[in-house]
């Protein structure tokens, strides 16, 4: 009974969501590197000081604290270390949603929110399976948004304590670095200065309080802002690199993915609207739409700042152009709000979030279950990358390079073939090397890579029109093997003895 008694309590049920969410993530935690987070453990491994892009040789669009969090895993122990910090990062997440939850609507709001993001969190359906820069920027935002709620929340006095002083600082410090994970990941700081101005226009709060509010959030964002530009400065390649890998590029690869027609991102657009709805995220947007219609039209600051939130949130999925499952994850924290503020309101309007909310719930065990078994399945029978990477981690020898044509970081993971150029994913190299000039003259460069990997068509979203790498793969390689149907080239000047050609090729 004392037991029962304690699980109750919003402690209680914040451990036992964050259990679940723990639970539900576990099956996953073997699985091989993906592709994003392979690049990011290369590049992070390469960072150095020099080179011509932001972290030295090799070129990645995500800001520093997001490579920071994959230095430290390659230090750990590699993909693995960034597993288990991935718990470490959906536990924060569970734990700020449930003190969220907690502020606004005591017991109820805290089983509501904690429930809701441990589901979110750990949907292998909208790609939480990864560590990518959605799932490690959510805990800031939460973190961001609890500290700001903590820190206004009534009684109104017009001088802040030091406590609260701390906690709004600390709300802009979090909120600024979910920003420096993934650069538009600017949703808490939307939060706060939307719940800020509304207070003071409807006349909740004194504008000298609004004031000191708005200051003290900046002056916090300011410190990881000015940490990140001193980096840049002393250590890095400047502010003007710094601005160009994280925003301009934005605009050269929005070009390059509306400038060329693609099956695949129009399936994938249809595939994430699909995916909104069976993971329940969009029926908490939509239920809470419907529910806090009436506050908001009454210029609630609560939904007003959550309004401004989750609208943020669904630009940013959209405008990123490529429509990935994981990009879902970063409507979690605006979906949590929403759930926390329905608990708030009347019996009937609690109802239609419950609905919502129990969907979302059951969506997550479904999902982990059918995905779990595939993952065994998987398991014991491995996929054509590890093949081809199994493969040539077996031919080559010490000092080797590779390239693979256009991407797929993980299958030099698996192959623990050093990149021999600066790529490694296909979206950059579409931005700034369309026609493939650069790509050709680093393969007939002073060191070229040893082998070139023709995991994509050469002409694929029609690069290399002029057919220059075709003309270089033939006259300074030559084709040495197709493994599982994936031709692999050997640069001219190298000789090497190739493994036994694996005969377990997928179908």
């Amino acid at each position: 009974m004392r037991v029962w008694r304690a699980l109750r309590t919003p402690t209680g049920i914040v451990v036992l969501a964050v259990g679940l969410a723990l639970v539900l993530r576990l099956p996953f935690l073997g699985h091989l590197a993906f592709p994003d987070e392979a690049g990011l453990l290369i590049v992070a491994d390469n960072w150095h000081e020099g080179g011509t892009n932001l972290y030295g040789t090799l070129f990645v669009d995500r800001p520093p604290l997001l490579l920071l969090f994959y230095q430290w895993a390659g230090e750990l122990g590699g993909i693995e270390a960034a597993r288990l910090m991935g718990l470490v990062a959906a536990a924060i997440v569970v734990i700020a949603a449930g003190w969220i939850g907690n502020t606004l609507a005591g017991r109820r709001g805290t089983a509501w929110a904690t429930l809701t993001a441990a589901a979110l969190v750990a949907n292998p359906m909208i790609g939480t399976t990864e560590v990518n820069a959605e799932l490690l920027g959510a805990p800031l935002t939460l973190l961001s948004v609890a500290l700001l709620l903590a820190g206004t929340r009534p009684p109104v006095r017009r001088q802040l304590s030091w406590v609260r002083t701390s906690q709004i600082a600390l709300a802009g410090t979090a909120g600024a670095g979910a920003m420096l994970v993934k650069q538009n990941l600017l949703d808490a700081l939307v939060f706060g200065v939307a719940l800020t101005v509304t207070a003071a226009l409807t006349g909740r709060w004194p504008w000298a309080r609004a004031r000191v509010v708005l200051m003290l959030g900046l002056a916090g964002a300011l410190l990881p802002a000015g940490l990140t530009a001193a980096w840049a400065v002393t250590e890095g390649p400047g502010l003007a690199q710094l601005w160009e890998t994280l925003y301009a590029f934005r605009i050269d690869a929005s070009r390059a993915i509306g400038g060329v027609h693609s099956p695949a991102n129009g399936a994938r657009r249809i595939s994430l609207a699909w995916l909104a709805v069976v993971s329940g995220l969009a029926g908490i947007v939509v239920a809470g739409s419907v529910t806090l219609w009436r506050p908001l039209r009454g210029r609630d600051p609560l939904v007003v700042a959550t309004g401004a939130m989750v609208t943020w949130e669904v630009v940013g999925i959209v405008g990123g152009g490529s429509y990935w499952a994981h990009y879902l994850v970063g409507l979690l924290p605006g979906a949590v709000l929403l759930v926390a503020l329905t608990a708030m309101r009347g019996r009937a309007v609690r109802r239609i979030g419950l609905v919502s909310l129990v969907f979302t719930v059951a969506s997550a065990l479904v999902a982990t279950g059918l995905q779990a078994g595939t993952a065994r399945v998987a398991e014991a029978k491995p996929g054509r990358t590890e093949i081809v990477g199994t493969w040539l981690r077996e031919t080559t020898v010490a000092g080797d390079t590779g390239t693979v044509l256009y991407g797929n970081a993980d299958l030099l993971l698996i192959a623990q073939l050093p990149p021999g150029t600066d790529q490694l994913w296909s979206l950059p190299t579409r931005a700034l090397d369309p026609r493939l000039l650069h790509l050709n003259q680093q393969l007939n460069g002073p060191h070229p890579p040893t082998w070139v990997i023709e995991w994509m068509p050469r002409d694929t979203w029609g690069l290399d029109p002029d057919r220059v790498l075709l003309a270089t793969l033939s006259l300074s390689y030559r084709e040495v093997a197709r493994v599982c149907g994936i031709p692999v080239y050997l640069h001219r000047g190298v000789k090497r003895m190739l493994a036994p050609m694996p005969t377990d090729c997928p179908s």
